[in-house]
């Protein structure tokens, strides 16, 4: 008996491993992230976006507005990430933060590897199409461009690039009938539910080309087959496929949108432009040749000498030869004519990849040549494809398809060809072996390592666990001030960096914690590189003002940090921490490196309000309350009598080396001067006279236009005096119409002629006999410099700024700097009788890297005849308070302690109807705030308004999620 039941259960798992052979096979490689961890590291840092407390990530990501990140950020772009890094979130509260991961890392291999495996099952699905399914999983899972993610995980990379086959498959078999229209949608909507690209459109950009190409091709053959009703069937299809995914994803798609809709311009302004984001395209793209993409590299880092690996792949001949393996298969094939020898969805399948390859190639290769003109234009015309800017990151799945999924099946029928049954499994054998060997970096070189002291793969150290306990345990309405503040000090950008290997723009701190961490980022006050200047000085009562305007309830000091020892701005870290010690005693506890001090209550907490404030003309950067009489300052009531107004000076080519960056992009372009292309210029030129015609800047901007243009010409022309002088009329032009324009307006053309100069001098200074005309160039400049107002870029600093109305004035900010001259008086005190006009400010400020933010504020009698009221908030979420005020008397200014954003809304409850107050307004450089009027006692809320459009976004979702649950219930009892 117990023999009989060990035949039956040999049986039994005979028969599973006959069956799931392949995937126990794929589950196996799938652990290859243990050995990469065995020593006990976790990968943290950079752009991995692990935490320690990956459950409360979660509870944040329910929510529009994370308060953690300093004071608060809108995290509406982030929604899909509830579903991306759920499973992480899982297993890292089940099994802690090393072992979750691992796990982690482990399931998301194996998704890769399974999804292309299925993928090629669902359309070979014969046993003699193992070393094909196995030949696409292998080289799914290793290869160069996923091995770049590993360095940090990209978990929304990898999602999209296992959905992208099985895409392409699900609309292939749908269109011909294999799936009904109702599973098609529902499997496709699905698909990417779960794999989700964390939401990032950019990230869809392999995603929409290979599926778009799928259904441009479906169409093209149907019409030349003249398949009208597959074609209207097919056009219904591709709408309810677009609407499945839309309605499915709409928890994120629909916070996105209205994030887009409102950030959009601002987001391609904040990245330099146009141009600006075009050079980041043409730095990715400048390897991304055909000849490196179809040997399935190209990837950017890959040719830096820094690289941990790539050297020996690009020197190595053997490996040279071997990168072309998967080519040569292809152009066999096709000499062969084997993809157009198969039947059906195989045919159409594998005749779809040989049409994307060549239109992946061009959308990966980007702005290289020979086809980088035409996505440059595609940049610059297309709206909203700047998003794309990045090349090849956004695009290489569509050229890594085609070419393993080719290469695999042309490799399949050579082997199924040969006529010995033993060669026909070890030749597949070897060559399975042979990918892995190939992609031996996944085994022996340290990719996670990208500075000679910094890795993305880490030991902690005890305390930091230690510290994350500690950190947890604090209120929610904690805010912590990180000390020493952050350094320039690698890639010109502030990074949180330790002496034990961690490296990230995301502050560790901010990993471990549940409450809001505030450093010098750009998540902080404009006016934090202030504060921790006078933190440093050891003034207490200067430093406390800061901290209670930031609402700092508590100082971590950090031991451990690490600065480039070469950097101008490294502060000294235990001068912090003594400074934290002389001002609040002992830490209430210390762990390893690391201290947390506590502060007193601050005087501004989470929702204050005041009778006294002052108003700015602008967007503040400076408030009064720096100035040291604690009163907070808004910019938006210039139409309350009696208020003290605010303005804001604007310091011009103050920065280091920026007035010498606008030179060089003052160079001389290179203009073709062909009899089309002169006619054609010489018709642009008139007509931007022509409309210049009544606007002195715009006919400045016409001139210098011109000039450049004229320039550009003289290496071809005949006659180049002709063109130097009507070169030099137009410059001399420019400068003149100068003179028409007051104050900062005025300034800022004579510096842009002056640079224009210094750019066109250098271009000049080529030709031979050019000695009349340099002279030339350099008088028209020493006439400009007269009346210019500049910084030198060092520690000169000079602002301009437009007082409209006669008033007694006080300059507030720059406080460790002399105030060296204002307008023809030298030396002059704060405190000044300013004229309505524009007015100079110069400042000589030692050790400061940037221009320091200050503030003109009309100095009035104080006004406080109405009191103050009192105040009580109670914290419901991050994205809604409620407010309790007492004693209103008048008008007050209502002030909210996160970081301002259009979306934060304050409403009045205590009516019968809600009411939401309408001057929101921007205060302290900061903080949201709102001007109240009322009397006696009233009830508020403040929300953060994109929350709802999560709210709907996710209910559309789970009643979709609902449906399809039910329709594939019905489906199946109909089926039995």
């Amino acid at each position: 008996m117990i023999v009989d039941s060990g035949k039956e259960c040999m049986k039994w798992i005979n028969e599973k491993l006959r069956k799931y052979w392949e995937i126990i096979i794929i589950g196996f490689l799938s652990l290859t992230p243990l050995w990469w961890l065995r020593d006990g590291s976790v990968i943290l840092g950079h752009d991995s976006g692990y935490r320690f407390t990956q459950a409360d990530i979660l509870h944040q990501l329910f929510y529009s507005w994370n308060p953690v990140l300093g004071i608060g950020m809108d995290w509406s772009i982030f929604k899909a990430f509830l579903l991306t890094q759920a499973p992480e979130a899982f297993f890292i509260q089940l099994f802690g933060f090393p072992v979750g991961q691992r796990i982690t890392l482990i399931l998301w291999f194996f998704i890769i590897g399974f999804s292309w495996w299925l993928a090629i099952k669902l359309l070979f699905p014969e046993v003699k199409y193992w070393i094909l399914r196995l030949w696409c999983a292998f080289l799914a899972c290793f290869n160069f461009f996923i091995l770049q993610g590993w360095f940090i995980t990209e978990r929304a990379k990898f999602s999209l690039f296992a959905a992208l086959p099985l895409a392409i498959v699900i609309v292939i078999k749908t269109f011909y009938g294999s799936l009904s229209l109702l599973k098609g949608t529902l499997f496709f909507g699905s698909l990417f539910f779960f794999l989700n690209g964390g939401g990032s459109p950019p990230l869809y950009g392999g995603v929409l080309v290979g599926v778009g190409m799928t259904f441009l091709s479906l169409f093209i053959m149907s019409i030349l087959q003249r398949r009208w009703t597959q074609v209207r069937q097919g056009i219904t299809m591709l709408f309810l496929f677009l609407f499945s995914f839309v309605l499915f994803n709409a928890y994120w798609i629909v916070p996105q949108y209205f994030l887009a809709k409102n950030t959009y311009k601002t987001s391609v302004a904040s990245e330099g432009g146009i141009e600006g984001l075009i050079a980041w395209e043409k730095e990715i793209g400048k390897n991304s040749s055909f000849i490196n993409l179809i040997r399935l590299e190209g990837i950017p880092d890959w040719y830096s000498e820094s690289h941990a690996f790539s050297k020996t792949y690009r020197q190595n001949p053997l490996l040279i030869a071997l990168s072309f393996i998967p080519i040569f298969f292809i152009v066999v094939g096709l000499l062969m004519r084997l993809p157009f020898k198969e039947k059906g969805e195989r045919k159409i399948f594998l005749v779809l990849l040989l049409a994307l390859l060549p239109v992946g190639l061009f959308f990966t290769s980007g702005s290289h040549p020979p086809t980088g003109s035409l996505y440059l234009l595609l940049l610059r015309k297309i709206p909203g494809f700047l998003i794309f800017r990045s090349s090849f990151y956004k695009f290489a799945p569509v050229v890594w398809l085609p070419i393993i999924v080719l290469s695999g099946y042309i490799f399949t029928h050579v082997i199924l060809s040969l006529k010995n049954r033993l060669v026909r499994i070890v030749f597949p054998t070897l060559a399975l072996m042979g990918i892995l060997l190939y992609h031996y970096p996944y085994f022996v070189s340290d990719f996670f390592r990208f500075l000679p002291d910094f890795s993305t793969r880490v030991v902690l150290p005890p305390h930091i666990n230690d510290a994350a306990q500690e950190v947890q345990a604090l209120p929610k309405t904690s805010r912590i001030l990180l000390v020493p503040p952050l350094s320039y000090g690698y890639y010109g950008t502030r990074l949180d960096t330790y002496n034990w290997g961690y490296f990230s723009l995301d502050m560790l701190p901010r990993n471990i914690s549940r409450v809001s961490v505030v450093t010098n980022d750009k998540l902080s006050a404009p006016w934090i590189d202030t504060a921790y200047r006078v933190f440093e000085s050891g003034n207490k009562e200067e430093t406390m003002k800061y901290l209670s305007a930031l609402g700092i309830t508590h100082i971590l000091s950090r031991g451990d940090v690490q600065f480039n020892k070469d950097a101008s701005d490294a502060p000294d870290i235990f001068l912090y921490q003594r400074q934290a010690e002389n001002y609040f005693g002992k830490p209430v506890w210390e762990r390893g490196a690391w201290k947390l001090f506590t502060l007193p209550a601050p005087s501004f907490s989470k929702v204050n309000v005041f009778s006294q404030y002052t108003c700015g003309a602008g967007d503040r950067t400076v408030g009064t309350l720096i100035a040291g009489d604690m009163t907070p300052n808004t910019d938006r009531c210039d139409e309350i009598i009696g208020i003290p107004h605010v303005f804001d000076p604007t310091c011009l080519m103050c920065k280091t080396g920026e007035y010498e960056q606008f030179v060089q992009s003052a160079g001389v372009p290179v203009v073709r001067n062909d009899i089309f292309s002169k006619k054609l210029r010489e018709w642009k030129e008139k007509k931007a006279i022509r409309r210049s015609e009544g606007n002195t800047g715009q006919m400045i901007d016409a001139r210098l236009s011109i000039a450049q243009n004229n320039l550009g010409i003289v290496s071809e022309a005949t006659d180049k005096k002709s063109v130097f002088q009507a070169y030099l009329q137009l410059m001399n032009e420019a400068a003149s119409l100068t003179e028409s324009l007051d104050g900062e307006s005025g300034n800022t053309y004579r510096v842009r002629i002056t640079a224009y100069l210094d750019a066109q001098k250098s271009f000049v200074e080529t030709f031979p006999n050019t000695e009349q005309i340099i002279d030339e160039i350099q008088s028209l400049q020493r006439e400009m410099q007269i009346n210019i107002w500049m910084g030198d870029g060092k520690n000169r600093y000079r602002y301009g700024v437009t007082i409209p109305k006669d008033m007694q004035g006080i300059v507030y900010g720059a406080e460790h700097c002399n105030f060296t001259q204002l307008d023809d008086r030298e030396n002059p005190n704060r405190s000044q009788v300013f004229t309505s006009g524009y007015h100079k400010m110069e400042f000589i400020c030692d050790n400061v890297p940037d221009a320091p933010p200050i503030a003109v504020v009309e100095r009035l009698e104080p006004v406080n005849a109405n009191g103050t009221p009192t105040v009580s908030d109670t914290y419901v979420n991050p994205t809604e308070y409620r407010v309790s005020i007492q004693n209103m008397n008048g008008q007050f200014l209502f002030r909210f302690n996160e970081g301002y954003h259009a979306g934060w809304q304050l409403i009045e409850t205590t009516k019968n109807a809600s009411v939401r107050i309408k001057n929101h307004a921007k205060v302290d450089g900061y903080a949201n705030g709102w001007i109240v009027a009322g009397e006696g006692d009233a009830e508020f809320r403040i929300l953060f308004r994109p929350q709802s459009y999560f709210y709907k976004g996710a209910l559309i979702s789970i009643v979709v999620l609902l449906i399809s649950v039910f329709a594939v219930y019905k489906n199946r009892k109909k089926a039995i």
